[in-house]
């Protein structure tokens, strides 16, 4: 992995400002990112993957504080993230009434979120304050790209593509973030990815 640099992340931070899309590292492979709370900079992703606006997009948050604000979180959410977090593990639970995180990036009534372990995200999401845009850096249905040249390839022959690149170096190839939804304290698992959950938690 590249060394992470002061210039990368003030890059980062002032394309998000500027409601730009980024691609960027996580701890599983490349993703696209912008200013969640943005709906024309969130419509912009979903163009770009060729994604269907009826799934939402998951968002990475700060802290669990940040996560409070976006989605109701019970007992048995609050201990996954205890024990899982920050890692690849993607939360979704009912929208708070306090969310901040644009309609669009909403499924039913609920959100997905998480925090990221990858050190550059981590460090990004303290310094932004709102909450990111995490979905895989392809055209939907594709596998994740763990180099930056592979995902950039992806949107040579788009219309858009995004307006800063993170290069982190060549990812380890993990498998892709598990997904749970929470729901009255009840577990179900969505995607099971490279965080092995715990079902007797």
């Amino acid at each position: 992995m590249l060394q992470i640099t002061v210039e990368q992340i003030e890059k980062a931070l002032e394309a998000l400002e500027q409601g730009q899309v980024i691609l960027f590292p996580t701890e599983t492979s490349y993703g696209l990112g912008c200013d969640a709370t943005n709906v024309q900079a969130v419509q912009r992703i979903f163009d770009m993957k060729g994604r269907s606006s009826a799934k939402g997009l998951p968002v990475l948050v700060a802290s669990l504080e940040a996560a409070e604000r976006e989605v109701e979180l019970g007992d048995r959410a609050r201990q996954l993230t205890e024990r899982y977090w920050p890692g690849a593990l993607n939360i979704i639970s009912p929208v708070a009434q306090t969310a901040t995180i644009t309609d669009a990036c909403h499924e039913s009534g609920t959100q997905s979120v998480r925090m990221s372990s990858h050190p550059f995200t981590a460090t990004l999401m303290r310094r932004f304050g709102k909450p990111l845009t995490a979905t895989s850096a392809n055209v939907s249905g594709q596998d994740g790209m763990y180099s930056v040249q592979n995902a950039e390839a992806v949107f040579a022959e788009q219309p858009d593509r995004p307006d800063v690149v993170i290069d982190a170096g060549v990812l380890p190839g993990k498998a892709a973030s598990t997904t749970v939804r929470v729901i009255d304290d009840r577990v179900e698992i969505i995607r099971q990815g490279s965080v092995v959950i715990d079902e007797t938690l």
